[in-house]
Protein backbone atom coordinates (compact mmCIF):
# COMPACT_ATOMS: atom_id res chain seq x y z
CA UNK A 1 0.00 0.00 0.00
CA UNK A 2 1.55 3.36 -1.04
CA UNK A 3 2.52 5.82 1.73
CA UNK A 4 0.98 9.26 1.90
CA UNK A 5 3.20 12.13 0.80
CA UNK A 6 4.79 13.80 3.82
CA UNK A 7 3.93 17.22 2.47
CA UNK A 8 0.22 16.55 2.99
CA UNK A 9 0.65 15.98 6.71
CA UNK A 10 -0.17 18.91 8.99
CA UNK A 11 2.90 20.39 10.71
CA UNK A 12 3.19 20.16 14.48
CA UNK A 13 3.12 23.38 16.49
CA UNK A 14 6.51 24.60 17.76
CA UNK A 15 7.27 23.38 21.24
CA UNK A 16 8.70 25.69 23.90
CA UNK A 17 12.45 25.38 24.46
CA UNK A 18 11.98 24.20 27.98
CA UNK A 19 14.61 24.30 30.73
CA UNK A 20 17.60 24.73 28.40
CA UNK A 21 16.22 27.90 26.83
CA UNK A 22 15.29 29.27 30.23
CA UNK A 23 18.83 28.69 31.53
CA UNK A 24 20.34 30.40 28.48
CA UNK A 25 18.13 33.43 28.98
CA UNK A 26 18.99 33.56 32.68
CA UNK A 27 22.69 33.38 31.83
CA UNK A 28 22.32 36.19 29.32
CA UNK A 29 20.53 38.34 31.94
CA UNK A 30 23.22 37.53 34.51
CA UNK A 31 25.94 38.46 32.01
CA UNK A 32 24.47 41.84 31.11
CA UNK A 33 23.92 42.77 34.76
CA UNK A 34 27.33 41.50 35.91
CA UNK A 35 29.32 43.11 33.10
CA UNK A 36 27.61 46.44 33.70
CA UNK A 37 28.17 46.23 37.46
CA UNK A 38 31.85 45.26 37.14
CA UNK A 39 32.49 48.03 34.63
CA UNK A 40 31.04 50.61 37.02
CA UNK A 41 32.84 49.20 40.07
CA UNK A 42 36.27 48.96 38.42
CA UNK A 43 35.90 52.40 36.88
CA UNK A 44 35.00 54.09 40.17
CA UNK A 45 36.77 51.70 42.59
CA UNK A 46 34.75 52.89 45.61
CA UNK A 47 36.52 52.51 48.96
CA UNK A 48 33.77 50.35 50.57
CA UNK A 49 34.38 47.77 47.80
CA UNK A 50 38.16 47.70 48.21
CA UNK A 51 37.90 44.03 49.17
CA UNK A 52 36.66 43.37 45.65
CA UNK A 53 38.78 45.70 43.52
CA UNK A 54 42.02 44.67 45.22
CA UNK A 55 41.77 41.61 42.99
CA UNK A 56 42.24 41.85 39.20
CA UNK A 57 38.98 41.97 37.27
CA UNK A 58 39.69 38.64 35.59
CA UNK A 59 39.21 36.94 38.98
CA UNK A 60 35.50 37.67 38.57
CA UNK A 61 35.24 37.46 34.79
CA UNK A 62 37.40 34.52 33.69
CA UNK A 63 34.99 31.80 34.86
CA UNK A 64 31.91 33.30 33.16
CA UNK A 65 34.01 33.91 30.04
CA UNK A 66 34.94 30.24 29.81
CA UNK A 67 31.37 29.06 30.47
CA UNK A 68 30.08 31.37 27.75
CA UNK A 69 32.79 30.17 25.37
CA UNK A 70 31.69 26.57 25.86
CA UNK A 71 28.19 27.69 24.95
CA UNK A 72 29.42 29.18 21.67
CA UNK A 73 30.81 25.79 20.69
CA UNK A 74 27.23 24.52 20.64
CA UNK A 75 26.23 27.49 18.49
CA UNK A 76 23.88 28.94 21.07
CA UNK A 77 23.46 32.59 20.19
CA UNK A 78 22.73 34.04 23.66
CA UNK A 79 25.88 32.39 25.03
CA UNK A 80 27.90 33.64 22.08
CA UNK A 81 26.83 37.20 22.80
CA UNK A 82 27.58 36.66 26.49
CA UNK A 83 31.09 35.48 25.60
CA UNK A 84 31.61 38.62 23.51
CA UNK A 85 30.50 40.88 26.38
CA UNK A 86 32.81 39.21 28.89
CA UNK A 87 35.69 39.36 26.41
CA UNK A 88 35.19 43.09 25.82
CA UNK A 89 35.02 43.75 29.57
CA UNK A 90 38.23 41.90 30.36
CA UNK A 91 40.07 43.43 27.41
CA UNK A 92 39.12 46.94 28.49
CA UNK A 93 39.84 46.57 32.20
CA UNK A 94 42.70 44.05 32.45
CA UNK A 95 46.08 45.59 33.25
CA UNK A 96 48.27 46.52 30.24
CA UNK A 97 47.21 43.93 27.63
CA UNK A 98 49.47 45.70 25.12
CA UNK A 99 52.47 44.59 27.19
CA UNK A 100 51.61 40.97 26.45
CA UNK A 101 51.72 41.72 22.73
CA UNK A 102 55.06 43.50 23.07
CA UNK A 103 56.39 40.48 24.93
CA UNK A 104 55.80 38.34 21.84
CA UNK A 105 57.95 40.66 19.72
CA UNK A 106 60.53 42.24 22.04
CA UNK A 107 62.50 40.38 24.71
CA UNK A 108 62.44 41.69 28.27
CA UNK A 109 65.54 43.74 29.20
CA UNK A 110 68.44 41.57 30.26
CA UNK A 111 72.09 42.45 29.67
CA UNK A 112 72.83 46.14 29.46
CA UNK A 113 73.74 47.23 25.95
CA UNK A 114 73.26 51.04 26.00
CA UNK A 115 76.36 53.22 26.39
CA UNK A 116 75.17 56.67 25.27
CA UNK A 117 75.01 59.55 27.78
CA UNK A 118 71.63 60.10 29.41
CA UNK A 119 70.79 56.40 29.63
CA UNK A 120 69.53 55.18 33.02
CA UNK A 121 68.62 51.69 34.25
CA UNK A 122 66.46 51.52 37.38
CA UNK A 123 65.30 48.53 39.42
CA UNK A 124 62.74 48.39 42.21
CA UNK A 125 62.44 45.24 44.32
CA UNK A 126 61.01 44.12 47.64
CA UNK A 127 63.78 41.76 48.77
CA UNK A 128 61.91 40.31 51.79
CA UNK A 129 65.00 40.73 54.00
CA UNK A 130 67.09 38.55 51.68
CA UNK A 131 70.55 39.70 50.54
CA UNK A 132 70.62 37.07 47.80
CA UNK A 133 67.81 38.90 46.00
CA UNK A 134 70.07 41.98 45.85
CA UNK A 135 73.25 40.20 44.77
CA UNK A 136 71.33 38.57 41.93
CA UNK A 137 70.75 42.01 40.39
CA UNK A 138 74.36 42.31 39.19
CA UNK A 139 73.41 40.68 35.87
CA UNK A 140 71.19 43.68 35.05
CA UNK A 141 73.91 46.31 35.70
CA UNK A 142 71.50 48.84 37.27
CA UNK A 143 72.31 52.50 37.96
CA UNK A 144 69.72 52.80 40.75
CA UNK A 145 68.13 50.14 42.95
CA UNK A 146 65.06 51.00 45.02
CA UNK A 147 64.81 48.48 47.89
CA UNK A 148 61.94 47.63 50.21
CA UNK A 149 61.99 45.27 53.22
CA UNK A 150 65.71 45.89 53.25
CA UNK A 151 68.62 44.22 55.01
CA UNK A 152 71.15 45.97 57.25
CA UNK A 153 73.12 48.99 56.10
CA UNK A 154 76.40 47.05 56.14
CA UNK A 155 74.96 44.34 53.92
CA UNK A 156 73.80 47.02 51.49
CA UNK A 157 77.27 48.56 51.45
CA UNK A 158 78.78 45.14 50.68
CA UNK A 159 76.34 44.64 47.80
CA UNK A 160 77.06 48.13 46.42
CA UNK A 161 80.78 47.36 46.55
CA UNK A 162 80.27 44.25 44.44
CA UNK A 163 78.10 46.13 41.92
CA UNK A 164 80.20 49.25 41.33
CA UNK A 165 83.95 49.69 40.96
CA UNK A 166 84.05 52.76 43.22
CA UNK A 167 81.94 51.08 45.88
CA UNK A 168 78.70 52.80 44.90
CA UNK A 169 76.52 54.80 47.26
CA UNK A 170 73.93 53.70 49.82
CA UNK A 171 71.12 55.31 51.83
CA UNK A 172 69.10 53.29 54.32
CA UNK A 173 66.31 53.33 56.88
CA UNK A 174 64.58 50.53 58.73
CA UNK A 175 62.53 49.39 55.73
CA UNK A 176 63.57 51.26 52.54
CA UNK A 177 66.98 51.68 50.94
CA UNK A 178 68.64 53.09 47.85
CA UNK A 179 71.74 51.75 46.11
CA UNK A 180 73.22 54.00 43.44
CA UNK A 181 76.05 54.23 40.95
CA UNK A 182 75.96 58.00 41.55
CA UNK A 183 76.47 60.14 44.69
CA UNK A 184 73.37 60.48 46.87
CA UNK A 185 72.11 63.28 49.09
CA UNK A 186 69.42 62.34 51.59
CA UNK A 187 66.20 64.38 51.71
CA UNK A 188 64.90 64.47 55.27
CA UNK A 189 61.29 63.32 55.62
CA UNK A 190 58.93 63.30 58.58
CA UNK A 191 59.95 60.67 61.15
CA UNK A 192 56.60 58.89 60.78
CA UNK A 193 57.66 57.85 57.26
CA UNK A 194 60.91 56.12 58.23
CA UNK A 195 59.40 52.71 57.66
CA UNK A 196 57.51 53.64 54.51
CA UNK A 197 59.57 56.06 52.42
CA UNK A 198 63.07 57.27 51.63
CA UNK A 199 63.92 60.27 49.46
CA UNK A 200 67.25 61.28 47.94
CA UNK A 201 68.89 63.30 45.18
CA UNK A 202 71.24 61.46 42.83
CA UNK A 203 73.82 63.60 41.05
CA UNK A 204 74.98 62.30 37.68
CA UNK A 205 78.52 63.24 36.59
CA UNK A 206 78.94 65.71 33.75
CA UNK A 207 80.11 62.92 31.46
CA UNK A 208 76.71 61.25 31.86
CA UNK A 209 74.73 64.46 31.50
CA UNK A 210 75.10 66.09 34.94
CA UNK A 211 71.39 65.79 35.78
CA UNK A 212 69.96 65.84 39.31
CA UNK A 213 67.45 63.06 39.90
CA UNK A 214 65.04 63.02 42.81
CA UNK A 215 64.53 59.34 43.73
CA UNK A 216 61.75 58.32 46.13
CA UNK A 217 61.38 54.79 47.51
CA UNK A 218 57.96 53.91 48.93
CA UNK A 219 56.49 50.93 50.76
CA UNK A 220 52.75 51.22 51.38
CA UNK A 221 50.88 49.15 53.99
CA UNK A 222 50.03 45.64 52.83
CA UNK A 223 46.51 44.25 52.38
CA UNK A 224 44.75 42.19 55.09
CA UNK A 225 45.01 38.97 53.01
CA UNK A 226 41.53 37.76 53.87
CA UNK A 227 39.24 35.77 51.60
CA UNK A 228 36.10 35.25 53.75
CA UNK A 229 33.92 37.52 51.64
CA UNK A 230 30.75 36.23 53.33
CA UNK A 231 31.93 37.86 56.56
CA UNK A 232 31.10 41.59 57.01
CA UNK A 233 34.46 41.98 58.79
CA UNK A 234 36.18 41.14 55.48
CA UNK A 235 34.76 44.27 53.85
CA UNK A 236 35.49 46.41 56.91
CA UNK A 237 39.10 45.23 57.04
CA UNK A 238 39.77 46.10 53.41
CA UNK A 239 37.94 49.41 53.69
CA UNK A 240 39.94 50.47 56.75
CA UNK A 241 43.19 49.42 55.11
CA UNK A 242 42.34 51.38 51.96
CA UNK A 243 41.85 54.54 54.02
CA UNK A 244 45.19 53.95 55.80
CA UNK A 245 46.93 53.48 52.43
CA UNK A 246 45.41 56.69 51.07
CA UNK A 247 46.44 58.72 54.11
CA UNK A 248 49.98 57.32 53.96
CA UNK A 249 50.32 58.07 50.26
CA UNK A 250 49.03 61.60 50.80
CA UNK A 251 51.62 62.11 53.56
CA UNK A 252 54.44 60.79 51.38
CA UNK A 253 53.44 63.02 48.47
CA UNK A 254 53.29 66.02 50.79
CA UNK A 255 56.72 65.30 52.28
CA UNK A 256 58.80 64.39 49.22
CA UNK A 257 60.31 67.23 47.15
CA UNK A 258 58.39 69.05 44.44
CA UNK A 259 58.62 67.52 40.98
CA UNK A 260 59.50 70.81 39.27
CA UNK A 261 62.72 71.27 41.26
CA UNK A 262 64.67 68.52 39.47
CA UNK A 263 65.89 67.41 36.05
CA UNK A 264 64.22 64.03 36.59
CA UNK A 265 61.91 62.51 39.16
CA UNK A 266 61.26 58.88 40.16
CA UNK A 267 58.79 57.33 42.60
CA UNK A 268 58.96 53.57 42.88
CA UNK A 269 58.51 50.65 45.20
CA UNK A 270 55.95 48.30 46.68
CA UNK A 271 52.57 50.07 46.59
CA UNK A 272 50.61 47.01 47.79
CA UNK A 273 47.78 48.05 45.46
CA UNK A 274 46.76 46.92 41.97
CA UNK A 275 47.03 49.22 38.93
CA UNK A 276 44.21 51.74 38.78
CA UNK A 277 43.80 51.85 42.56
CA UNK A 278 43.02 55.19 44.22
CA UNK A 279 46.43 55.04 45.95
CA UNK A 280 48.10 56.07 42.69
CA UNK A 281 45.86 59.11 42.33
CA UNK A 282 47.67 60.57 45.35
CA UNK A 283 51.01 60.61 43.53
CA UNK A 284 52.27 63.90 42.07
CA UNK A 285 50.18 64.67 38.99
CA UNK A 286 53.08 64.91 36.54
CA UNK A 287 54.17 61.28 36.91
CA UNK A 288 53.44 58.33 34.65
CA UNK A 289 53.46 54.57 35.25
CA UNK A 290 56.40 53.21 33.27
CA UNK A 291 54.98 49.73 32.67
CA UNK A 292 51.74 51.12 31.26
CA UNK A 293 53.83 53.16 28.82
CA UNK A 294 56.34 50.58 27.57
CA UNK A 295 55.93 47.36 29.58
CA UNK A 296 56.98 44.03 28.09
CA UNK A 297 55.46 40.67 29.03
CA UNK A 298 53.37 39.64 32.03
CA UNK A 299 54.48 42.37 34.44
CA UNK A 300 52.89 40.99 37.61
CA UNK A 301 55.13 40.95 40.67
CA UNK A 302 53.39 39.15 43.54
CA UNK A 303 54.02 36.38 44.25
CA UNK A 304 57.39 35.51 42.78
CA UNK A 305 56.44 31.90 41.91
CA UNK A 306 52.91 32.72 40.75
CA UNK A 307 52.67 36.45 39.95
CA UNK A 308 49.07 37.64 39.72
CA UNK A 309 49.03 41.35 40.65
CA UNK A 310 51.37 44.21 39.63
CA UNK A 311 51.90 45.97 42.96
CA UNK A 312 55.57 46.91 42.41
CA UNK A 313 55.83 49.89 40.07
CA UNK A 314 58.01 52.74 38.80
CA UNK A 315 56.59 56.21 38.09
CA UNK A 316 58.60 58.99 36.41
CA UNK A 317 58.13 62.52 35.07
CA UNK A 318 58.36 63.66 31.46
CA UNK A 319 62.09 64.38 31.61
CA UNK A 320 62.70 60.61 31.61
CA UNK A 321 61.58 58.84 28.45
CA UNK A 322 60.79 55.15 29.16
CA UNK A 323 62.41 52.75 26.72
CA UNK A 324 61.39 49.39 28.15
CA UNK A 325 60.12 47.89 31.41
CA UNK A 326 59.62 44.32 32.62
CA UNK A 327 59.17 42.21 35.73
CA UNK A 328 61.72 39.47 36.41
CA UNK A 329 61.91 36.53 38.84
CA UNK A 330 63.87 37.30 41.98
CA UNK A 331 66.25 35.09 43.95
CA UNK A 332 64.93 34.50 47.44
CA UNK A 333 62.13 37.08 47.67
CA UNK A 334 58.36 36.63 47.52
CA UNK A 335 58.21 39.55 45.05
CA UNK A 336 59.44 39.84 41.49
CA UNK A 337 61.60 42.81 40.65
CA UNK A 338 60.92 45.48 38.04
CA UNK A 339 63.66 46.76 35.72
CA UNK A 340 63.21 49.80 33.48
CA UNK A 341 65.42 51.66 31.03
CA UNK A 342 65.12 55.41 30.50
CA UNK A 343 66.70 58.14 28.44
CA UNK A 344 66.83 61.74 29.57
CA UNK A 345 64.74 64.00 27.36
CA UNK A 346 67.63 66.41 26.75
CA UNK A 347 69.82 63.45 25.72
CA UNK A 348 67.25 62.58 23.05
CA UNK A 349 67.28 66.16 21.80
CA UNK A 350 71.09 66.10 21.69
CA UNK A 351 71.12 62.83 19.71
CA UNK A 352 68.62 64.17 17.19
CA UNK A 353 70.71 67.35 16.76
CA UNK A 354 73.84 65.34 16.04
Amino acid sequence: MPRRPEANRPSKPAQPGGVADLLRQLWWTFTVASVAALAVIYSARPDPLAGMTVFPIWVWGLGPLLISFLGTLRKKRPLGLAFLLWLILLTCYVDSPQAWVRGLVHPAPQARTETRPGYLRVITINIHDNTLALRDLARYEPDLILVQETVSEQELIDVAGSLYQDGGHVLWNRDCALISRYPLERVELDKVLRGNALSAIAQLPEADGGQRICVNVVHIYSQPFRFDMHNPEFWTAYYDRRLLQLRLMETITREIPNVDQFDAYIVGGDFNAPPGDAVFSRLPKKLEDTFSRCGVGWGRTIANDLPLIRIDQLWVNQQLTPLTCAAFPSAGSDHRGVVADYLFEDAIDLTETE
